[in-house]
């Protein structure tokens, strides 16, 4: 009777991982509008919650689970992270932040939910409307803060089992089969994950994009994976089209994780207890883009969810940062034609291009490479919005000029110690 009990556990198991193969091909070859999320400019946030992984409750549910096995609770948990926001004063205190490549910066609070598709602004209302408003993130509890005004709003205990870092390397994807995910829910680590979510408040049952296990075993493995497939308009094709290279972050009680686009759009990451909060940032490291002369770095900020983000970017300015994104990547990535592919360097670290948009009238003006030499104060290259007429640029024309002033850039910079000395070198 065990052995056919145990056979019969092994074919359910392996008809789930066939539907979820099923599952990730199709959810990157459909583009369907009814289902994606049509994008926004501003940013609604809901409820306000308290933290998975906040030393606090991590703790309470620690105690509680020791109890319930009929064990004392001797164990006093340290935290290993914080939950911070930085309040940089002017740009350049900005771009300190992000030359730190350690952090990541949202400016939606992760203890708030972003509702609906999210958006291109948010703005604390507490702050003047032309301050820069607050940057948040979680850093480990040894990080060494930077110059720059900043709150530790809360502690966190996220061990090494939560951790969504591993494997950052593009569109890794977590093969691990239900098997695996049945025993790991049966782990102390599993339970206390489940529990910290459930005590905050989240909703932990299987929803539809997250069944691990089908039918009856369904409610032994709570987890579900988060995919994001990220598409914009193509004034010219006529059609949305996927965009590749795009850097998708999430944050999930805490942690966070960032996977790469592949070449539908698509990115998969590891699977997950509660709902996540999604975001895009509009950069790499050869390239970052700015709303404005000198202006700030852009963002998408992405719904607080438990399904899969589907986004469509059919207007706004996020539409014309995709544009300026696909030039950049395929100058830097793709078949560019042999052009030089010009990276800025001082000593090891590499500098991004500074590509800064404006929606007012103009072409594309190539500034020459002062990025270098300035740590990315002045940018690159500007590309502008709206044509002669003052009518909103097509994508196609968007996409035009960011490679074309691409192409006017010389051979990589390398800076070696000072400033004025560099040496100009071919790739």
């Amino acid at each position: 009777m065990r052995k056919v009990l145990f056979v019969f556990i092994g074919i359910i198991l392996l008809s789930h991982s066939c539907s979820d193969k099923d599952e990730d091909f199709a959810i990157t070859k459909v583009v369907d509008k009814e289902k994606f999320d049509i994008n926004v400019k501003k940013i609604s946030l809901g409820r306000k919650f308290k933290l998975a992984y906040s030393i606090d409750n991590m703790q309470a549910v620690y105690d509680s689970l020791k109890e319930m096995s009929g064990l004392k609770s001797v164990n006093q948990l340290e935290p290993t992270h914080y939950y911070v926001r930085f309040l940089p004063k002017d740009t350049t205190e900005f771009d300190l932040l992000l030359s730190d490549t350690s952090l990541v910066l949202f400016s939606t609070p992760f203890d708030y939910e972003v509702e609906g598709a999210g958006g291109e602004e948010y703005h604390d209302p507490s702050l003047p409307d032309n301050q820069i408003t607050w940057q948040y993130t979680s850093v480990p509890i040894d990080y060494e803060f930077p110059n720059v005004k900043y709150e530790i709003l809360d502690r966190l205990y996220i061990s090494p089992d939560f951790d969504l870092s591993n494997n950052d390397d593009g569109c890794i994807y977590d093969d691990s089969d239900s098997y695996s995910a049945l025993k790991s829910a049966m782990s102390f680590s599993r339970k206390l994950q489940i529990e910290a979510f459930a005590r905050v408040g989240c909703d932990i049952k299987v929803g539809e994009t997250g069944k691990s296990l089908k039918g009856f075993l369904s409610f032994l493995d709570p987890t579900w994976t988060p995919k994001a497939c990220i598409y914009a308009k193509e004034d010219l094709l006529g059609k949305s089209i996927p965009l590749k290279g795009v850097r998708v972050y999430i944050c999930h009680g805490g942690a966070i994780a960032c996977r790469t686009t592949n070449a539908d759009g698509y990115v998969k990451f590891p699977k997950c207890i509660g709902p996540v909060l999604y975001k895009i940032e509009w950069a790499d490291k050869y390239w970052r883009i700015y709303d404005g002369i000198p202006g700030l770095p852009v963002f998408y900020s992405g719904p607080t969810k438990r399904s899969n983000w589907l986004l469509n970017i059919t207007g706004g300015q996020s539409l014309h940062y995709a544009c300026i994104h696909r030039g950049c990547y395929l100058h830097f990535y793709d078949e560019n034609f042999g052009i030089y592919r010009p990276v800025n360097r001082v000593k090891t670290a590499v500098i991004p291009h500074k590509i800064c948009y404006k929606m007012a009238m103009g072409s594309g003006q190539y500034c020459s490479d002062y990025s270098a030499f300035t740590s990315n104060i002045a940018p690159d290259i500007k590309v502008y919005g709206k044509n002669s007429k003052g009518q909103y640029k097509t994508t196609y024309s968007v996409f035009k000029t960011m490679v074309h002033e691409l192409g006017h850039m010389p051979p990589t910079v390398f800076m070696l110690t000072e400033p004025s000395i560099c040496l100009l070198m071919t790739m």
